[in-house]
C-alpha cells in the first residue's frame, strides 16, 4: 500500500472513538448509503471549486469513499487528508478505496478528532465534512476548526441532517413520535438547520445554503442506512417514548407496505458553504 501524506500534522491526534454514539453507522453501512446520496456527494465537490494540486481535508472521512474521488481532482500535485475518530473507519480508508484498490497515493489517513484537528492554521485550500455535526456536542468546535486549518481565502463545505425533516409514510402519531426522538437521541439531530449560524459565528463569508433530499423506497435500505430506525426503535421503548405495541405495529406496517412495493420515506440534508476571509484571523472556539 502506497499512502502520502497530505502534510504532516502539527500535534498529535486526540484519539476517543465511537463508543456510545447512537448515531454510528458501520463501513459497509456507509457504503450503502453512499449509494442513495451520489448527487449530494458530487454537489459537494462541485462546491469546494477543486483544482490541481489543492490541498483539502476530509473531516470524518469514514472508510475513504469521498477523499479518494477528491484526490483525482487535485491530481499528482495535490494532496487529501482524511480524518476520523473511528480507528476502523481509518483501518478500512488505509486499506482500499472505493473501488476496493490498493491506497490512493496523495491521500494521507489519521484517527483524529475534529474538534481538535491536528493541523496547524491556514494549511488546506478546501475542508468539508458530511453528516458528521449531527453526531457530536462540538459542532461550534469543530467549524471553527476547520477554519481555523483553511487557508484565506480557502472554502468550507458542511453537509447535514435535520432529523425533524424526517418523513415516513407511516401512521402519523407514531411516526411522529418516533422522528422526535431520534432528533434527541442524537447528539445533535438537528445539526442541517444550525450550519449557517455555525459558519458565521465562525467568521466564514459569502455562507450560502440549499437542501437536498434523501428518498427509501426499499424498507430493507431504509433500516441499514437511516438513523431512524437502526436500534432507535428499541431505544424509544427504553426511553418510554414509544410502547414496545407501537413499534411492533409501526414495524409491520412498514413490512407490509414494502411487501406491495409502496413503502416511502425522505429526509432532508441541508448543504452550507462558506468562505475563510482572507484578512481574517482564524477564529478560537
Amino acid at each position: 500500500m502506497h499512502v502520502q501524506p497530505a502534510v504532516e500534522p502539527s500535534r498529535p491526534a486526540t484519539l476517543r472513538g465511537p463508543a456510545g454514539n447512537p448515531g454510528t453507522l458501520g463501513a459497509n453501512d456507509i457504503r450503502r448509503l453512499a449509494l442513495l446520496t451520489a448527487g449530494l456527494k458530487a454537489r459537494i465537490r462541485a462546491l469546494l471549486n477543486l483544482a490541481p494540486g489543492q490541498r483539502v481535508l476530509d473531516v470524518g472521512c469514514g472508510p475513504g469513499l469521498d477523499a479518494n474521488t477528491v484526490a483525482e481532482s487535485v491530481g499528482p500535485a495535490g494532496r487529501v487528508a482524511g480524518i476520523d475518530y473511528d480507528a476502523a473507519m481509518i483501518r478500512a480508508a488505509c486499506s482500499t478505496d472505493a473501488r476496493g484498490a490498493a491506497g490512493t497515493p496523495g491521500v494521507w489517513y489519521q484517527v483524529a478528532d475534529a474538534a481538535g484537528i491536528p493541523y496547524r492554521t491556514n494549511t488546506f485550500d478546501g475542508c468539508y465534512c458530511e453528516r458528521l455535526l449531527q453526531h457530536t456536542t462540538n459542532a461550534t468546535t469543530v467549524v471553527h476548526e476547520m477554519t481555523r486549518v483553511a487557508k484565506p481565502g480557502g472554502v468550507i463545505v458542511i453537509a447535514d441532517t435535520d432529523w425533524a425533516t424526517l418523513s415516513i409514510d407511516a401512521e402519523p402519531a407514531v411516526e411522529r413520535a418516533l422522528v422526535r426522538f431520534v432528533g434527541e437521541a442524537l447528539r445533535n439531530g438537528l445539526a442541517g438547520r444550525q450550519l449557517r449560524r455555525l459558519m458565521k459565528n465562525a467568521g466564514l463569508t459569502h455562507v450560502e445554503v440549499e437542501a437536498w433530499p434523501i428518498v427509501w423506497t426499499d424498507y430493507k435500505l431504509f433500516r441499514s442506512t437511516s438513523l431512524s430506525l437502526i436500534h432507535m426503535d428499541r431505544r424509544a421503548v427504553s426511553a418510554g417514548a414509544l410502547s414496545a405495541d407501537d413499534v411492533a405495529t409501526l414495524d409491520e406496517a412498514l413490512i407490509d407496505a414494502d411487501r406491495r412495493g409502496v413503502f416511502f420515506a425522505s429526509a432532508a440534508v441541508i448543504v452550507a458553504r462558506g468562505r475563510k476571509g482572507l484578512s481574517a484571523s482564524p477564529h478560537v472556539a
